[in-house]
């Protein structure tokens, strides 16, 4: 049994948000060089589960969830996180990254309603001000940015990766209730990573450019923090809460961009990150403010 510790699972959300941002970052440069979507994702994820195995190993703790979870971590990673990041791409092709984005943070909000639909949470105007705080620094940033322009196909396939990711993270809660985040995360990448490298052997594996191992290895190594981090903070918060601060990825990705790929960040795009930032400090306020009872189990 874990207790929830509510202020850590925020700076897990915060920490998770902002190595997700270094994936976005990098999968920007290697698009620009042509990389298929298969095969630059499924080494993303192999070398994340390589990296959490090796720290689970060399600190000598368990490398597989507790038993009865197991399967659940390969088949959330494999149907679950590598489906979303699937439509997410194919989304990509569909329109700019900017509207992209823009249709992709609708999860929070997704996640929010399922909690009360489903009855996980009761209905707080507070929850709901705050999915709509987060909304609005989102769209300040993205709106401000690159072009936005997208298919309708586009639409689709952004709004299919925003639900794919919500009913993730519910369900990884859920499913996933007493195995070490580490390991958790080390399973989920690797069942990604099987379902992204068999596609990619199926269609025919590319040759991989010398210039781009690093980068390919920078991918993956954000992407093992970015896990670890994201199921500490599923442990300690409820999904709809970590959603919220997870959308400090969007600014995240626009600082990395400006200073990595000489992209420029407008004053409104600074703006809409406080604004984000405001609600991640709101989710912190309420989980303080919260008493839990160390003998209740977390979800």
């Amino acid at each position: 049994m874990r207790s929830a510790r509510p202020g850590f699972g925020v700076l897990a959300a915060s920490g998770s948000a902002t190595a997700f941002g270094v994936t976005i970052v990098v999968q920007r440069r290697l698009a620009r060089d042509g990389l298929p979507v298969a095969t630059a994702l499924g080494i993303r994820f192999a070398v994340a589960a390589s990296l959490l195995l090796l720290f689970l190993a060399v600190r000598r703790a368990p490398l597989l969830p507790v038993r009865g979870e197991r399967r659940a971590a390969l088949l959330l990673g494999a149907v679950g996180y590598g489906g979303e990041a699937a439509l997410f791409y194919l989304a990509l092709q569909r329109g700019s990254a900017g509207a992209v984005s823009l249709l992709f943070y609708a999860y929070p909000a997704i996640v929010t309603l399922l909690e009360v639909l489903l009855r996980l949470r009761p209905p707080r105007l507070v929850a709901f001000a705050v999915v709509v705080l987060s909304t609005v620094g989102v769209v300040l940033i993205v709106l401000t940015g690159d072009a936005v322009s997208i298919t309708p196909g586009g639409v689709g396939f952004a709004l299919g990766a925003a639900v794919s990711f919500a009913c993730y993270l519910l369900l990884s809660q859920r499913l996933l209730p007493t195995s070490p985040p580490t390991a958790v995360g080390a399973h989920v990448a690797g069942g990604a990573a099987l379902a992204l490298l068999t596609v990619a052997l199926v269609t025919g594996l590319p040759h991989v450019p010398a210039r781009d191992v690093p980068l390919l290895l920078l991918n993956g190594a954000a992407t093992a923090v970015a896990f670890a981090l994201l199921y500490a903070a599923l442990a300690n918060l409820a999904a709809g809460a970590a959603a919220v601060v997870m959308t400090l990825e969007a600014f995240v990705t626009v600082g990395l961009a400006a200073l990595l790929l000489g992209e420029r960040i407008r004053p409104l795009q600074l703006v809409g990150g406080l604004v984000v930032v405001a609600a991640a400090v709101l989710v912190a306020l309420g989980a303080r403010s919260r008493v839990v009872d160390p003998d209740v189990p977390v979800p």
